[in-house]
């Protein structure tokens, strides 16, 4: 059973999804890389999930605004 096309295009893309999963974990993963004061190289890797993150959910949004006009347009 096919979707109609309006339902199709306001579906949140994958990227969008793993961008807020890259960011939700790299909280997890900077706690667990700080320890006692010092600061080990899984915080860095956190650190480095957040940017990752933010370009997956541009790249969705701009996924998801391209479908909307595309479906709009006909």
């Amino acid at each position: 059973m096919s979707l109609p096309k309006e339902k199709e295009a306001s579906k949140t893309p994958t990227e969008t999804v793993i961008g807020w999963l890259f960011i939700f974990f790299s909280f997890l993963v900077m706690a667990l890389g700080y320890n006692n004061s010092e600061i080990n190289t899984a915080f860095w890797v956190g650190v480095g999930m957040i940017p990752v993150g933010i370009i997956c959910i541009v790249l969705g949004k701009q996924k998801q605004k391209n479908a909307k006009a595309c479906s709009t347009s006909r």
